[in-house]
């Protein structure tokens, strides 16, 4: 009795299936069999890599597709566990390289003459004023002094202050800050305008502080002798507010200066 054409056609499909999966199993062979040997070592996955090229480079052999692009994973996947054995991989791959220099030798700012750009971290007391007027710390050009180095020169970015507890627990603190920038008539375009401005934080919500940046080609240019010269004062209470002495205000200045 002959077959139908569907029932022949749905027996060929059958046939496919049967080889594909009979395919997908032995390649799950190859791998698992990889895998599992890789556990053993670095050195048993690099014996294995040798002994199958030097299979396929037999020319009386013809590898199948398969078998060589099996070897050709494995192969990835040895480099990827060596590098893995080596920590971060660079492009050297950890091996020292060398080549032939530039034949134009580069500028480089000799000592003193980089530019450097940093953020220094101060912490002044407030005790200058009275409680009429308001007790304040004020920043001075020559507190800068131990971030800039040799070069006593230096440019003040931005300076970002709060108003800080004191150790003593005192509780009309820490929740006002109020900074004044003076005038100031510079050279070279580092004048400065003034201004003030206020800040109210409500107690146990943080540290009342005020941002003051300077714009840009603006930077007010300082020198580390200058013990007098005011870049801002900071007020951790208002006048006549029964404000404490002593009340700590620490400073973020970003400058930038020459090493």
């Amino acid at each position: 009795m002959n077959k139908s054409p569907r029932a022949s056609e749905t027996q060929s499909k059958n046939t496919q299936s049967n080889q594909s999966i009979a395919l997908l199993r032995k390649k799950r062979a190859l791998y698992t069999d990889f895998v599992a040997t890789r556990n053993g070592g670095l050195q048993e996955m690099k014996e294995r890599l040798e002994g199958l090229k030097t299979y396929l480079s037999d020319p009386t052999r013809r590898p199948s597709p398969r078998v060589v692009k099996f070897v050709k994973a494995a192969i990835a996947q040895y480099e990827t566990a060596v590098k893995a054995s080596l920590g971060m991989p660079t492009f050297s791959d950890s091996v020292t390289l060398q080549h032939e220099a530039p034949k134009d030798i580069p500028t480089v700012p000799l000592d003193g003459y980089q530019l450097l750009q940093r953020t220094c971290y101060l912490t002044k007391l407030a005790s200058s004023g009275t409680t009429a007027g308001g007790f304040f710390a004020q920043l001075v050009a020559s507190d800068l002094a131990a971030f800039v180095g040799t070069q006593k020169y230096y440019r003040v970015r931005k300076v970002t202050s709060w108003t800080c507890p004191r150790a003593d627990g005192t509780a009309n603190q820490s929740s006002f800050a109020g900074v004044a920038v003076p005038v100031s008539e510079g050279t070279a375009g580092t004048e400065v305008m003034p201004i003030w401005s206020e800040n109210w934080t409500p107690l146990g919500q943080g540290f009342a502080g005020i941002v003051t940046q300077y714009p840009l080609g603006d930077f007010p240019q300082l020198s580390t002798t200058q013990t007098t010269v005011n870049i801002l004062t900071h007020f951790t209470s208002l006048g006549g507010t029964g404000g404490v002495t002593g009340v700590p205000v620490v400073f973020h200045v970003e400058i930038e200066c020459l090493i």
